[in-house]
């Protein structure tokens, strides 16, 4: 049972690792092409119709007040605009729905992503410098379903510290303060901490869900 145990979880690693370098790569392609990054793509409107909203077109993904549940943010539009390209198979609408606006994370059911590209250095999130991208996968839905500034994030993780480290080791350097996966606390963490200390490294003993994470599009 357990080496079973092991094979399910590993193939969920392996799933999620190659979704998110799907959307790696549909974002390389949306650049390309457009000349724009997705979600902040200025004319998207020119080319998918008058109702379809357009990002401000500075190349950066940006982060809204909420980080990405408000339908016509950057952040929120990222997999929107994907859609609309064609550069993805999965298909995205305009809508705050787990699933439906933003994709659910396969190693952890009912949380989910959005873009964005920022970790903000405080000693609550365990970091001590804000780390800007130019573009990121947001990987910090823990309450889908909760409303208001920042609510859908505080204190319930996306992730266990062992799963965010198997993940990293597998795409980057096993590192959660550098490289293209980095991992940090939930603000006001039910669940402990993600590290063993501000900048630390990932705190395996604890299994439960107290980390969120950015999967690094561009810098």
């Amino acid at each position: 049972m357990v080496a079973g145990g092991n094979m399910v979880y590993n193939a969920k690693i392996l799933k999620q690792t190659n979704e998110f370098a799907e959307f790696k790569s549909a974002y390389d392609s949306f650049k390309l092409q457009y000349k724009a990054l997705p979600g902040d793509f200025s004319k998207a409107s020119q080319y998918w119709g008058a109702t379809i909203p357009n990002g401000n077109g500075n190349f950066t993904t940006a982060t809204g007040s909420d980080h990405g549940m408000n339908p016509n943010v950057e952040n929120f539009l990222f997999f929107y605009h994907l859609t609309l390209s064609g550069l993805i198979n999965k298909r995205f609408e305009n809508v705050n729905e787990l699933g439906v606006g933003y994709p659910e994370l396969i190693i952890s059911p009912g949380k989910g992503y959005a873009g964005g590209g920022i970790i903000t250095g405080s000693a609550g999130y365990q970091q001590s410098v804000t780390a800007t991208f130019t573009s990121a996968l947001e990987i910090n839905i823990g309450r889908p379903t909760a409303g208001g500034c920042c609510a859908y994030n505080n204190n319930h993780g996306t992730s266990n510290a062992e799963t965010f480290y198997n993940i990293d080791k597998k795409v980057d350097d096993g590192d959660p303060n550098n490289g293209i996966f980095q991992s940090y606390k939930v603000w006001s963490s039910y669940n402990g901490d993600c590290l063993t200390a501000v900048d630390g490294d990932y705190l395996l003993s604890n299994k439960n869900p107290a980390c969120v994470a950015v999967y690094v599009l561009e810098d």
